[in-house]
């Protein structure tokens, strides 16, 4: 069984390898057919596809949005305004009750700290959850260390092609017209495609 000079992967059969989309070896290009010919064409568009993806990625990457960390509110933030109605309420009672007053005072005070604890604590609880999940959602941008990785890869995909078609055209428009001189019949495999491209566009 014999592997591909490309990747390595075993081959059943055929002359296009089905994992990176070359010709298996130099024997294979000699004996393909034009259909090969442009399967491996169209094997090197996908590629060439996604190394212009990867680089329109990295072109419009932008540092993802971190955000901030929230402002807590203190007790004192929350308590003063029940501080204020409990000299109201005691000063009103006293006014009319005597002891009353001071009683009603300290009961306002006491519920006045209970309130504003609970509600300092529901608050900050509420604005850090907020704040964890937009961390969560801060996570799921990609680095650009990824992205960079990614084109490394698409590049790395691409490299074998070089021994077909030159580095100048290795880009979409000018694959397709590779594909198109085979379809045509204006050439029968890449290499000749090549040279009628070459003809009609400076290539260097």
């Amino acid at each position: 069984m014999e592997r591909c000079k490309t990747c390595g992967i075993q081959i059943i059969s055929g002359n296009v390898c089905t994992k990176c989309g070359c010709f298996i070896n130099d024997e294979a290009i000699e004996i393909a057919t034009k259909e090969d010919h442009i399967k491996v064409l169209n094997n090197m568009m996908m590629r060439v596809r996604a190394l212009d993806n990867a680089n329109k990625s990295l072109n419009e990457y932008v540092t993802p949005p971190r955000p901030a960390a929230p402002a807590e509110k203190t007790f004192w933030g929350c308590f003063w305004p029940y501080l204020i109605v409990a000299i109201v309420v005691g000063n009103i009672v006293t006014f009319f009750g005597g002891i009353a007053g001071v009683i009603a005072f300290f009961v306002s005070i006491f519920i006045g700290i209970f309130v504003a604890k609970t509600r300092r604590d529901n608050y900050n609880e509420a604005v850090w959850a907020e704040y964890s999940s937009k961390m969560e959602q801060a996570k799921k941008y990609p680095q650009r260390s990824e992205l960079e990785a990614t084109k490394q890869k698409c590049k790395k995909d691409l490299a074998p092609y070089l021994k077909y078609v030159p580095a100048a055209m290795m880009e979409t428009k000018a694959v397709k017209e590779l594909i198109n001189n085979i379809e045509t019949g204006k050439a029968n495999t890449i290499s000749e495609a090549v040279e009628v491209y070459q003809k009609g566009n400076i290539v260097e």
